[in-house]
Formats: structure tokens, C-alpha cells, sequence
């Protein structure tokens, strides 16, 4: 029975029971000897990762819908995996909130751009039921915001860590393993985050010691994250380079030659341009 807002809701069950059963995270209809179907075009191990819909299955098992390693296709599971969309929603929001707070030391400016970000309709209808969207936003937003809080305190040494330090470590691995972990290109844009960050970092501190001492704690956070993108995906990353070049590869050609891209085909022309990455 195919129960949910839109065919993403279907196809990501099948691509989690599948994952759950195999390892593989793409439905078990494009298998073909146990195995991804290398003649298949439209359907790719690279383009799509596990992170939020292994989350949504634990808390679907704690709540009794599912049971573990089991994918329910009913509608209180579908209905657990969006109240868990709209979760990450909030907390971006809160992050926004957070981040302009910390740049401006105003509440009413922080609270108006939280209320900014949920007055506009895409970002709160999308977090009721987005599987693939929100938590990757979502996760870029925390990466965002702990990158800004390194900031205030670039060149601090990075042993012992302090609280902040810690925290945003944490925060940049929870980023990332939501970010990555469901859409796997999105390790370049964020890499390119944590580059723009040590050159900001080296301005502040005038030195690059105390670039690479404020470059500590983001570096081990995305290390973490990225290692526990990987963990989850073992048939798809077991080379971590070839794995990261293949996430690249794969989704530059999705859009190709009337494959549907991640605007529907839409708005996009029929070939779209060698650098379109559809994240």
C-alpha cells in the first residue's frame, strides 16, 4: 500500500527496507543479483543516503510502529517520519535564531529572523514532510552556526577543549552526518564551508597557528560525521575516496538525457549544464 504525502515518502521505506535487509540504500526492485543493476540509469547508490531515515526507523521502534530492522508501510510510521522532518525543521529555526544573536547581540533581531524563516511558506510546508530536503538543510544550518561560534573564539587553544569547543565539534558532526547522510554530494559544499571558515579564521587571528588552532574542533567534528556517514553505508563507501569521487560523479549525471532531476524535470532544460549538481 503506498501511503504519504508523495511518491518520496514510498520510495524512501523501500530504499530503508532495503538498506535494513542489505545494506544497499535504493529499493530492492533495481537490484539484480543481490547487487545494484549496473544497466539502471535512474537509480543510483551515491545520490541518496540513510542518516534520517535510520533515525526515523529508531524512533518509529520506540514508539512501537516499527519493529527493528522492519519497515512498517502504514500511516503512523509515514506520520512518525514527518514529525520527525518538522523536529529538524524547529531546530534550524532555532539555529537561525541562535547564529543572528551571536552576530548581532539583538533578541528582537534573532527572533524576528527565526519568525522570517517560518513565515516562509517552502521552508515550513517542506518541514511537514520533506524526507530529503529539510534534514539536509537542516544539518548545513548547524554547520553554520557552529562554524560562527568557532569564530568568536578563533585562535583559543584546543587543549583543554572548553565547553564551546566541545559543542561545536558535536554540532558540526551532527551537521554533517544528517547533511552528508542524506544527500552524500553535499561533503563538497561543506568542505568548501570549513575553507572559507580557516580563511576567515586566519584573518581574525592574524596568524596561521591560530588558524589551524581554530581549525581543530570543526575539522574533528567533520571527521566524525563523515566517518559516521560512512558506517552507515558499508556495501556503498568501502573505499572512503573513491566513495566521496563516486557521490560527485553519480548525481553531476542525474538530469541526463531526460532522467528526472530534483526539480521535476521542470525548470530545468533537457541537458542540463556538466556542473549541475542536483543537492
Amino acid at each position: 500500500t503506498e501511503i504519504g504525502i508523495g511518491v518520496d515518502d514510498y520510495i524512501h521505506a523501500l530504499r530503508t527496507d532495503a538498506w535494513l535487509k542489505f545494506g544497499w540504500y535504493i529499493p530492492e526492485y533495481t537490484f539484480a543479483g543481490g547487487e545494484p543493476d549496473p544497466n539502471r540509469g535512474d537509480i543510483s547508490p551515491y545520490v541518496y543516503g540513510a542518516a534520517f531515515s535510520g533515525l526515523a526507523h529508531l524512533v518509529n521502534v520506540a514508539l512501537g510502529n516499527e519493529s527493528m530492522g522492519e519497515v512498517m508501510f502504514t500511516g503512523d510510521a509515514y506520520a512518525v517520519k514527518h514529525l520527525t522532518v518538522a523536529a529538524f525543521g524547529l531546530a534550524a529555526v532555532a539555529c537561525v535564531g541562535v547564529a543572528v544573536w551571536t552576530l548581532t547581540r539583538n533578541a528582537l533581531a534573532a527572533v524576528w529572523s527565526s519568525a522570517a524563516l517560518l513565515a516562509i511558506p517552502v521552508w515550513s510546508g517542506y518541514a511537514m514532510f520533506s524526507i530529503k530536503d529539510i534534514p539536509v538543510a537542516a544539518g548545513f544550518t548547524f554547520v553554520t552556526l557552529a562554524l560562527l561560534l568557532a569564530l568568536t573564539r578563533a585562535g583559543e587553544r584546543p587543549w583543554p577543549p572548553s565547553r564551546r569547543t566541545v559543542g561545536v565539534a558535536a554540532l558540526i558532526a551532527v551537521g554533517v552526518l544528517f547533511c552528508v547522510g542524506v544527500r552524500p554530494v553535499m561533503w563538497v559544499p561543506l568542505l568548501g564551508a570549513l575553507a572559507a571558515y580557516g580563511v576567515l579564521a586566519f584573518g581574525v587571528t592574524r596568524s596561521r597557528s591560530g588558524a589551524g588552532r581554530s581549525l581543530a574542533a570543526p575539522g574533528v567534528g567533520f571527521a566524525i560525521g563523515l566517518a559516521g556517514v560512512m558506517a552507515l553505508h558499508p556495501r556503498t563507501a568501502p573505499d572512503p575516496l573513491e566513495w566521496l569521487v563516486s557521490t560527485v560523479s553519480e548525481v553531476s549525471e542525474a538530469g541526463r538525457e531526460g532522467v528526472y532531476t530534483l526539480t521535476a524535470g521542470q525548470l530545468l532544460s533537457e541537458f542540463p549544464p556538466a556542473w549541475y549538481l542536483p543537492a
